[in-house]
C-alpha cells in the first residue's frame, strides 16, 4: 500500500492525517496526496490553521519509503521522487495558513523536513529524531534548507553527520526543532486542541502577516530544491545507496 491521506475540516482549521503500513513511510503517491491536499487547503480563504499529523502512537514518520527507492533504476524517476519532498516543503512554506505539526513519536530523514517546514510543532517525549540520509547514501540535500533555517547551520551539521544517532525529544526542542514538548500521545492531542482553540480566536489577517514576516528572509527555494532533488536522485542510483537501502528493507 502507498498509504492514505485524509483531510477533515472544522470551521477555520483543517486536520491532515497521513499514514502507511511501514511506520508511516512516504511513498511517491502518498507525498502526492499530501501535496495536493495542502495546496487545496491553501486556496480556502476561510481557514486559519492546518494541523498535520500521522497515524499510530510511537512513530511520526520513517521518511522515504525504502522499498520504493530500491525499485527506482533511472535518474528521471529518482529525481522526481525526491522532488516530491521539495514540493511538500514548498506547499507548507507557501501556505497562507499557520501550519502546526503534531509529532507523537520518532521522526527519521525526510520527516524532519516536514517538521522543520512547519510554523509550530508540538511533540511528545517519545519524539526522537535521526537524520539518516548520510547512512542511506543520499545525503539530506532536499530537506536541508528547511532544517538549517529552523535549527541553524551548526545544529544541522551535527544531525547530518550523525546519521545513526537518535537525538532525544529534549535535544530536538533545545535546538528549536520543536516549540513545545509534552509527556505522551494523550498530552500531545490535548495540547494540539488547546493551541488550535487559542489561535482560532486570533485575526486571520494577522496570522497570515506573521507567517509572511517569519518567512520573509527566505527565497522561494524553487530552483534550489530542484537542484537538490537532482543530487539525491543521482546518488540513490549508486551502489553504496542501493546496498544501504537493502539493509534497511530487511
Amino acid at each position: 500500500m502507498s498509504g492514505t491521506c485524509n483531510v477533515t475540516k472544522h470551521n477555520d482549521h483543517a486536520l491532515l492525517c497521513f499514514g502507511s503500513e511501514r511506520h508511516n513511510a512516504l511513498s511517491f503517491d502518498l507525498l502526492e496526496q499530501m501535496i495536493e491536499s495542502i495546496i487545496n487547503l491553501n486556496n480556502e480563504e476561510a481557514l486559519k490553521l492546518i494541523v498535520i499529523q500521522s497515524e499510530g502512537d510511537r512513530t511520526f514518520c520513517a521518511g522515504a519509503d525504502v522499498k520504493e527507492l530500491l525499485a527506482i533504476n533511472d535518474l528521471k524517476s529518482a529525481t522526481s521522487f525526491f522532488y516530491q519532498f521539495a514540493r511538500l516543503t514548498l506547499a507548507i512554506r507557501n501556505s497562507p495558513h499557520t501550519v502546526i505539526v503534531r509529532v507523537q513519536g520518532k521522526a527519521i530523514g525526510g520527516a524532519i523536513g516536514i517538521i522543520a517546514a512547519a510554523d509550530y510543532v508540538i511533540a511528545s517525549e517519545y519524539a526522537q529524531v535521526r537524520l539518516s540520509e548520510l547512512y542511506n547514501g543520499i545525503g539530506p540535500f532536499v530537506v536541508g534548507p528547511a532544517i538549517e533555517r529552523k535549527i541553524g547551520g551548526a545544529n544541522f551539521n551535527h544531525l547530518a553527520l550523525n546519521p545513526l544517532v537518535w537525538q532525544s525529544a529534549q535535544q530536538a526542542k533545545s535546538i528549536g526543532l520543536y516549540n513545545e514538548l509534552v509527556a505522551d500521545l494523550n498530552s500531545v492531542n490535548e495540547r494540539i486542541k488547546s493551541k488550535v482553540d487559542e489561535l482560532s480566536n486570533y485575526s486571520r489577517l494577522v496570522l497570515q502577516e506573521i507567517k509572511k514576516m517569519m518567512w520573509s528572509d527566505v527565497p522561494s527555494w524553487d530552483e534550489l530544491l530542484k537542484e537538490r532533488a537532482a543530487i539525491s536522485g543521482k546518488l540513490i542510483l549508486t551502489k553504496e545507496a542501493k546496498e544501504a537501502m537493502q539493509k534497511l528493507s530487511r
